[in-house]
């Protein structure tokens, strides 16, 4: 096994009980075509959950705000056209 393997399977490792816990949550949830809404909510929350667990926000006291959109608008090439992102500041 080369270098970047075990660090593969080292970060699956280290995640093991939460990619099961999202699993047993996410599998838990009526995803029948048409009407998914339940089990996108699951999903949303887990990649909000582990976004601050990973970035480490929560233990700095910053929240993160999500809104997840059916499309991105992107160009001929494939790239991104835009990107918008409101920082609030205390005043």
């Amino acid at each position: 096994m080369n270098t970047i393997e075990k660090k593969i399977i080292g970060s699956i490792d280290n995640f093991t009980d939460d990619i099961l816990d999202f699993t047993r949550r996410l599998v838990a949830e009526p995803s029948i075509l048409g009407d998914e809404a339940s089990a996108m909510e699951v999903m949303e929350a887990e990649l909000i959950r582990h976004f601050n667990k990973t970035l480490g926000l929560e233990e700095h006291g910053i929240g993160l705000n999500v809104k997840f959109v059916d499309s991105i608008p992107v160009g001929k090439s494939g790239k991104l056209l835009s990107v918008v992102s409101e920082v609030k500041q205390d005043s």
